[in-house]
């Protein structure tokens, strides 16, 4: 690996963890990564997700806070490909063969209803 792409990898772990502290001078950073780097945003976002995907427990609060900040504060387009990003996971091969309440399922629903309800 090289220095560019370790720089990177680490880049995007850092974006990845200011989505689980999300202190108001976090959310700057990631909404500039938003508007100048929205691959990276959307891996880091993804990153994030896969975490919570993979727990045995879950918050769901924090993860719909997340979408809620997305469809209210970056751009149009950022909302629509966390959208698709979470739709294409929850159709993906839930390891707990699609049970409705699993943590895998719960991770994805709540980032879909914060993205589709920013106001509240």
């Amino acid at each position: 690996m090289n220095m560019n792409t370790q720089m990177s990898a680490r880049h995007m772990n850092d974006l990845a963890c200011l989505f689980g502290s999300f202190k108001p001078s976090e959310r700057n950073l990631l909404l500039g990564a938003a508007t100048t780097a929205p691959s990276k945003f959307v891996h880091a976002l993804e990153a994030f997700l896969g975490e919570w995907a993979s727990a045995g427990w879950i918050e769901e609060y924090n993860i719909e806070r997340v979408g809620k900040w997305i469809a209210k504060n970056c751009p149009a387009d950022m909302t629509i490909r966390a959208k698709t990003l979470a739709e294409t996971k929850l159709v993906a091969n839930d390891p707990a063969d699609g049970l409705a309440d699993s943590v895998y399922t719960l991770t994805y629903k709540s980032l879909l209803a914060g993205l589709s309800f920013p106001k509240s």
